[in-house]
């Protein structure tokens, strides 16, 4: 699973930096976190994972599956991203 998705997220863009240092993935066993910066970002990863899920012919556990949604900023700039978050299409 490491490479898989090493390969399917190698180069990309919409990976978060900390400073100049790109941010990959976290992957133990068979759990994974990725961060994303944007909405954009964020849906781009879950293809992404998708794609992999599907050509390893692997499931993701519904009841395991999370996104966890962490908003900083000020309180106008939380309240913009929710409601971008809310009316967002899946």
């Amino acid at each position: 699973m490491d490479k898989s998705v090493d390969e399917m997220f190698r180069g990309s863009a919409d990976e978060i930096c900390y400073g100049q240092v790109r941010v990959r993935l976290v992957i133990f066993h068979d759990d994974i976190l990725r961060l994303g910066d944007s909405l954009d970002s964020v849906k781009v990863g879950n293809i992404n994972i998708d794609t992999v899920m599907n050509h390893k012919k692997l499931v993701l556990n519904a009841d395991k599956t999370c996104f966890i949604k962490m908003l900083m900023g000020n309180d106008t700039d939380r309240r913009k991203a929710q409601l971008l978050v809310n009316g967002a299409p899946s």
